[in-house]
């Protein structure tokens, strides 16, 4: 594999790009730490909300949960009833993601997980800058990019340090390969 400094997933929603991506890094002996979206769907209620999660290998890494509904959870930056947004909250990526992305940043370990840069992040600007400064360092970073179009994915997608493989139903094997080669090279 060429020397990809920093590597992300894409594709169609619900192919498996975080599920895999998760099975990777709880089977390997990385450290790594960052963010990652939890989907929390909200029982007898056309809700679903999205939450922001910082990873460590102490803490549960669960992509998707249910409960009965929403109080008591942070860090919540979007709720969904149908197809309709009706709540969107910038400031969850502009403090806690800014938080939580340059600690990893500063601290160095051996990966940094993003999953995953998608369209509402586009206006949280502290978050953009984060973000940026780590793809600008010299730090090993694997992530998720939306299959959407906007300013910051484009410029995620075409950063010089970045290199983005499509998932599909048909070739999750060899996507796999790719990231254990990438996460396992020094």
């Amino acid at each position: 594999m060429n020397c990809i400094k920093k590597l992300f997933i894409t594709g169609e929603k619900r192919t498996g790009k975080s599920s895999l991506i998760k099975q990777i890094i709880r089977r390997s002996n990385i450290s790594a730490e960052g963010l990652f979206i939890q989907r929390i769907n909200v029982k007898n209620q056309d809700q679903i909300a999205y939450r922001l999660m910082d990873y460590s290998p102490s803490k549960d890494y669960c992509l998707e949960i249910t409960c009965d509904k929403l109080s008591g959870y942070d860090n919540i930056f979007l709720i969904r009833a149908g197809n309709n947004i009706i709540y969107k909250n910038i400031n969850v990526f502009n403090d806690f993601g800014v938080r939580v992305l340059s600690s990893a940043v500063r601290r160095k370990p051996e990966l940094v997980l993003l999953d995953e840069i998608g369209s509402i992040e586009e206006n949280a600007f502290l978050y953009r800058d984060a973000l940026f400064n780590a793809l600008n360092s010299d730090i090993k970073l694997l992530g998720v990019l939306q299959k959407k179009s906007n300013s910051m994915i484009e410029a995620v997608k075409y950063h010089n340090d970045v290199c983005v493989h499509e998932l599909t139903h048909s070739n999750m094997e060899e996507i796999e390969k790719i990231i254990l080669e990438y996460i396992n090279n020094e």
